[in-house]
C-alpha cells in the first residue's frame, strides 16, 4: 500500500519526509509534520528506538495498521513491543502500546512480564504503569510521594495554597518510610536519587540536607520540609 506525505505518494518501505509543524493523519495521509517518517521498520525495533514519534505514526491507520496487528506478536526471545518499551522506560511509548492493544500479562521465553523486564532495569514509573504490584513497598512510596509534589507544584501554580499544603504533607508521610515524624539522611538520598536509580554525589546530597535541616539536629522535620520547598517556589 501506499502513504502519501503532503502531497508526495511513497511506498511503504521507503523514508518519506515531511515538513510542516503539526502532525494530523487522516485515510493514509500525513500532514503538517515537523519529522520524517520512517515506516521500512516493524513495530518492535521502532519501539526499540525509543522514538515517541516513529512509534505513534506506525498506528496511523488505527485498528487496521500493520503495528496494531502485530503488536503482541513475539519477536526475539519471546519479547513483544511493550516489553522494548520497558526494557528502555519509555513509559510514553508503552502507555500509547497499551491504548492500541498491548497485552500487559504476555511472557518472554524467560517468563518475565514487560513490567518485570521495567522492573529488572529499575524503570518504577513503567512497573507502576505495568503491574503495580511488582513495586517494592519503599519504591511504591517514594513514586506516589512524588506525585503528591506535583500535586503541590500544581496547586502552587494555581495559587492554592491550602492544596499544596496538604499534598506537601502527604509526600512527606510518604517519605518517611520509618514514620519517625522525620526525615534522616538515608531517607532524603533515596528522594533525590529516585530509590537509587539516579547518581547524585555525595557532595550534593549533603549540600541538600543541610539546606533543608535549619536547625542542624541531623534530621528533616516537617516544617523544615515545606519551609524549604515553599522557599524554593517563590
Amino acid at each position: 500500500p501506499d502513504c502519501r506525505v503532503g502531497g508526495v505518494r511513497g511506498r511503504e518501505g521507503e523514508r518519506v519526509s515531511v515538513t510542516d509543524r503539526t502532525v494530523a493523519v487522516s485515510d493514509g495521509v500525513y500532514r503538517r509534520a515537523t519529522m520524517s517518517y520512517d515506516d521500512s521498520t516493524d513495530i518492535y525495533e521502532t519501539v526499540k528506538a525509543g522514538d515517541y514519534f516513529q512509534v505513534s505514526m506506525k498506528f496511523h491507520r488505527g485498528k487496521d495498521s500493520v503495528a496494531a496487528l502485530e503488536i503482541n506478536e513475539p519477536c526475539e526471545q519471546g519479547n513483544r513491543p511493550l516489553h522494548a518499551a520497558a526494557a528502555i522506560g519509555q513509559i510514553s511509548i508503552a502507555k500509547l502500546l497499551l491504548e492500541h492493544g498491548a497485552d500487559k500479562s504476555a511472557a518472554n521465553i524467560f517468563g518475565q512480564t514487560a513490567a518485570a523486564v521495567a522492573l529488572e532495569k529499575k524503570h518504577f514509573e513503567v512497573v507502576k504503569l505495568l503491574d503495580p504490584s511488582l513495586l517494592p513497598e519503599e519504591v511504591g512510596r517514594l513514586l506516589e510521594g512524588r506525585q503528591q509534589m506535583e500535586t503541590a507544584s500544581d496547586a502552587r501554580d494555581a495559587g492554592d495554597a491550602e492544596v499544596q499544603r496538604a499534598a506537601l504533607h502527604k509526600a512527606f508521610a510518604l517519605f518517611d518510610m520509618d514514620n519517625s515524624g522525620t526525615l534522616s539522611p538515608v531517607e532524603l538520598t533515596a528522594i533525590l536519587t529516585r530509590g537509587g536509580t539516579e547518581k547524585m554525589s555525595e557532595e550534593v546530597i549533603q549540600e541538600m540536607l543541610e539546606r533543608f535541616d535549619k536547625n542542624g539536629d541531623g534530621t528533616i522535620s516537617i516544617a523544615e520540609f515545606i519551609s524549604v520547598i515553599t522557599e524554593s517556589d517563590q
